[in-house]
């Protein structure tokens, strides 16, 4: 049931994605904002209390209609809640519809428009963001889009379904990634969030991220340059970060980039020449930007959208191969619990 429910979501939300300026996406933004708000005071026993109230909760309710409909309705009705549940928690498509129009700005070697367009995928304003390449920052957005919006849900939605609990783990995961977003994160959607309030999330969030996390790095590793992946992870492992959500992230980045072929120092191409323009990447790697050496006819402008268009593309490849090694993996496992 869980390999077919996560199916039909996917292939619904390709015919009918669910939008940021959805109402039900709204609405739960604004609960988030509403509890952190009425709760925030700077006590740590009152960051327990925002978590629970909106991590616990949703999750409690997801399972009480979910047996509700068991009893009442029968399993039919459980597949489609878990259909459902995944439509709105899994967004293959959230990502993947920003980063066609940055795609198709940089194909046009329009570096504004670009900027603009990541922006507003950051929420944020054009001048708040990195004086760096826009692709590589594209290339950071688009990863931690990636892992939170797909192998995130994917890993919890399936452990919890091994114990008939499948829609809360991925409520508690795209809610867990929502609340330190409204919460944990030091920016401009959370201005007035207290210290231990922040401190709290990020903790909770690290640790709820650590294992998908590193399940999302060995699926690069797996459809990528797996030798590459590993160097790297090891790499990042001797940094030694104390902070999980750094380390979670930086991990991510770091062996994605290395699956795709991709140095830090920016794509691996004859044209490239590493120079000592550093931009931030994660929390501790930095990477050179590239410069492009004209040749013939063509502008260095327009070989560096090409070579960060190729880059781009790789990297979507990298996650659309990731994705069906998870659909494989969790298609046998059905297959053996259904044979056993």
């Amino acid at each position: 049931m869980s390999f077919f429910s996560i199916l039909i979501a996917l292939m619904l939300e390709q015919v009918h994605p669910i939008g940021p300026h959805h109402p039900i996406r709204v609405w739960v933004t604004d609960f988030i904002v509403y509890v952190r708000t009425s709760c925030d005071a700077g006590r740590h026993s009152q960051a327990v209390l925002i978590w629970s109230l909106t991590l616990l909760v949703p999750c409690l309710v997801v399972v009480l209609v979910q047996w509700a409909l068991h009893i009442f309705l029968g399993w039919p009705a459980v597949v489609v809640w878990n259909i459902v549940i995944l439509h709105f928690t899994l967004g293959f498509r959230q990502f993947s519809f920003h980063l066609t129009g940055i795609r198709k700005a940089l194909d046009n070697a329009d570096e504004g428009l670009a900027y603009q367009l990541l922006a507003a995928w950051r929420y944020l304003e054009a001048r708040k963001l990195a004086h760096a390449p826009v692709h590589h920052q594209v290339m950071e957005t688009s990863v931690l889009a990636a892992h939170h919006s797909v192998f995130g849900v994917f890993f919890w939605y399936a452990v919890l379904a091994s114990l008939g609990l499948g829609p809360a783990g991925a409520v508690m995961y795209r809610f867990s990634e929502l609340t330190y977003r409204l919460c944990g994160r030091v920016n401009n959607q959370s201005p007035h969030t207290s210290a231990p309030v922040r401190d709290f999330s990020t903790k909770i969030w690290g640790m709820i991220d650590w294992v998908p996390v590193r399940m999302t790095a060995i699926s690069f590793a797996m459809v990528g340059n797996f030798e590459e992946v590993i160097d790297k992870w090891r790499g990042v492992r001797d940094q030694h970060i104390t902070d999980l959500v750094a380390m979670n992230e930086t991990l991510l980045l770091s062996t994605a980039l290395a699956a795709i072929n991709i140095s830090p120092a920016g794509p691996q191409s004859a044209a490239v020449v590493r120079g000592g323009e550093q931009t931030e990447f994660g929390a501790t790697e930095q990477f050179t930007d590239s410069r492009i050496q004209s040749d013939g006819d063509v502008s260095g402008n327009q070989l560096t959208s090409n070579v960060a268009t190729a880059a781009l593309n790789q990297l979507v490849g990298l996650v659309w191969r990731s994705v069906l090694l998870w659909l494989l993996l969790l298609a046998l496992l059905s297959a053996a619990n259904l044979l056993g």
